[in-house]
């Protein structure tokens, strides 16, 4: 009787070595100091998705994407480059960011990525001649970072200084070389040109302003073009009235289907007045349902019925939908349920999308109808209740009283007809 032998089944050699950069990115099955490696700091993953609130699908790409960071490196090395790390991006179910946090966490990065912001102004400074660029890139460099008598301007400031002042700067590059020669008859001409984003070119003569200030601080200029200009040129228009918003508006509202998100921020700006700050800085802290008492600018005030049940079914659709968040913000999203950043200007704005009201007009129209249901001149009292500058709370005020004293005094009722 023949002994039983297992059958050779045909086996692919390995034809060619793939280079270390080149997917797919997986340890072999003999590579024993990687899969050590590996095991090492795979537990790290677990670890810190319990801190973060990860899903179970960031965890899984999370640990996808670090085997192949420890299989595109060698066994045991102590820190990772992030510019190589982001090479991984390229393969599917990863996730880079978040390993790149991970590694971070461990002390095993080494982030020798290009700032974005050098990137952007690089790119918005490059089509200027050599010596406007010079000078507006040291300008832009004590906006960002301050010096020993600035502080740093916020990053959207000085984006928007950069934004408003560019079509000028590249009309006036096409005759000088450099902003010494600037004129104040040509700075009263940009001024008084249309602004290209809209707006009434107050932001462009301040930005313009702070420029040429810079500039003749650091003897850079003879004369600072944009000292004692016309009142004509630097006087900003009045600001916009508040008005109500009409009856339908206010109850297509109730008739349209909200997301518990959507609701929740209806409910916060149409009954609360709250601005798109306020809602970003809202914490759950900040809500407390058993004792019905809402704090908002570390103000407490009671729970009304209507934001109570906002704000318990909102909590009932977050739990159900990111169990594992410590995100400690009220409010979040896909994308802030992971970290501890609030949720954007932009998605409170597309919470409302598909209505007449937007934020704005619906923070307007419930300041508008506490200053009526006052029935008294007291601009202290809006500004206390809603948390406004007393010019702010005076405009408002003005918005609704100086409207019916002006139909006071011709004789008329509200209705239009004379009084009897």
């Amino acid at each position: 009787m023949r002994a039983w032998r297992p059958m050779g089944w045909p086996v692919q050699h390995e034809i060619f070595s793939l280079p270390i950069d080149e997917l797919p990115h997986r340890i072999l099955r003999d590579d024993g100091p990687r899969l050590a490696w590996f095991a090492h700091l795979e537990p790290a993953v677990a670890r810190i998705d319990g801190a973060k609130g990860w899903s179970r699908d960031v965890r899984d790409s999370v640990t996808l994407t670090l085997e192949g960071v420890v299989a595109t490196h060698e066994a045991g090395t102590p820190r990772y480059s992030a510019s190589r790390v982001a090479l991984l991006a390229d393969g599917s179910k990863r996730n880079v960011t978040r390993t790149i946090e991970l590694l971070a966490e461990l002390g095993r990065l080494d982030d020798d990525r290009a700032d974005p912001l050098d990137q952007w102004l690089e790119r918005n400074l490059a089509c200027l001649p050599t010596g406007i660029r010079t000078d507006v890139a040291d300008w832009m460099d004590v906006l960002r970072n301050g010096s020993s008598r600035r502080r740093p301007k916020a990053e959207l400031t000085w984006k928007n200084y950069l934004l408003q002042v560019r079509p000028t700067l590249l009309s006036w590059s096409t005759e000088h070389g450099t902003l010494r020669e600037i004129s104040k008859a040509e700075v009263v001409a940009a001024l008084e040109a249309p602004t290209p984003f809209g707006g009434d070119g107050h932001t462009r003569l301040t930005a313009l302003r702070s420029l040429f200030a810079f500039l003749k601080a650091q003897q850079k200029v003879f004369a600072d073009p944009t000292r004692r200009l016309d009142r004509r040129v630097t006087r900003r228009p009045g600001q916009k009235i508040p008005t109500r918003l009409p009856a339908s508006v206010l109850e297509e509202i109730g008739v349209i289907t909200h997301t518990p998100a959507t609701w929740l921020v209806t409910v916060l700006t149409g009954h609360h007045a709250l601005g798109a700050v306020h809602l970003q800085a809202l914490t759950l802290e900040d809500a407390d349902l058993p004792n019905r008492r809402f704090t908002v600018q570390g103000q407490s005030r009671p729970l009304d019925d209507l934001t109570h049940q906002a704000i318990r079914r909102y909590l009932d659709y977050r739990t159900r939908r990111w169990p594992s968040t410590t995100n400690p913000h009220l409010l979040i999203t896909q994308q802030t349920a992971h970290h501890d950043n609030p949720v954007s200007r932009w998605w409170l704005t597309l919470s409302l999308r598909g209505q007449a009201a937007s934020l704005d007009l619906l923070r307007q129209d419930r300041i508008l109808d506490e200053v009526e249901a006052a029935g008294a001149r007291d601009p202290l009292h809006i500004a206390a209740v809603f948390g406004l500058r007393p010019d702010t709370a005076q405009r408002y005020v003005d918005a609704v009283y100086e409207r019916r004293d002006a139909t006071e005094n011709l004789g008329l009722s509200r209705g239009g007809l004379p009084e009897a």
